[in-house]
């Protein structure tokens, strides 16, 4: 039900941005070129928001397959990161029918292969919290939890919302229950993207300057405020347009 969600004044300036996105990205004849460019960006900058340093020219070179000064660890977490990205992608289309559970163990499985032992399965240990009001679910709840949140994820008072609004309360809940040992921020970032993706967006760009903002309107977000997390990610989903555009207006994507 593409464009029935309700709008507020704060994502009114989205939609023309979105349907540019989407009439180029239709015009595109190397869609795989496309990819790869955002890609580079969005993981270089994912990345960052974990602490991990691995400029943008040296992920580019290792999604075309070519040499790159990446260390190793490094180089296996960029292609995890695009591993799970391929993976969003494809269950966009129709989301509707997802298993979360199953969905994001898939997702965790490619995003911490060869990184962490446990890839894929729910952790097993109590977690330190993440937030100073971030209160971790008990790790033999994890799954029953995640069930829990996709019985209002698919209620129409949620599908109602703007996907900027369900991407935000989806990742806010999922980092709050933190349902893996490692790579939660990431596995859950990418699986929020979900109905993003489904509804012609592209994923959300947080740059370091952001980085202090976001923690503080996670922590917020655990105290059921919302609203600066939602503006944030506005704000970032707005940047992965404007990038978008960007790179699919080059002359090499043969438009």
């Amino acid at each position: 039900m593409e464009g029935q969600w309700t709008w507020g004044r704060e994502f009114q300036h989205l939609e023309p941005k979105r349907q540019e996105y989407r009439n180029f990205r239709a015009r595109c004849t190397d869609p795989d070129a496309f990819h790869t460019l955002f890609d580079s960006e969005l993981i270089h900058l994912d990345l960052l928001l974990e602490g991990v340093a691995a400029p943008r020219p040296e992920i580019l070179s290792l999604l075309r397959h070519e040499p790159s000064a990446l260390p190793v660890q490094v180089a296996r977490q960029v292609e995890n990161y695009r591993s799970g990205l391929d993976l969003v992608r494809s269950i966009a289309p129709e989301p509707f029918a997802l298993s979360w559970p199953e969905f994001l163990q898939n997702l965790h499985g490619r995003i911490a292969a060869g990184l962490d032992a446990r890839a894929g399965h729910f952790r097993q240990e109590i977690l330190a919290p993440l937030a100073p009001a971030h209160e971790p679910v008990e790790p033999g709840s994890v799954s029953r939890a995640i069930e829990n949140m996709a019985l209002w994820v698919s209620a129409p008072s949620f599908t109602d919302l703007h996907p900027v609004q369900r991407m935000t309360l989806i990742f806010a809940r999922l980092f709050e229950i933190a349902p893996f040992s490692t790579h939660n921020l990431q596995t859950v970032k990418l699986g929020a993207s979900l109905y993003l993706f489904h509804e012609g967006f592209p994923a959300p760009l947080l740059g370091p300057e952001h980085h202090e903002l976001f923690f503080q309107a996670l922590n917020r977000a655990f105290q059921f405020v919302t609203q600066d997390l939602v503006s944030l990610f506005t704000q970032a989903v707005e940047r992965g347009l404007d990038q978008s555009i960007a790179i699919l207006k080059q002359e090499n994507l043969k438009l």
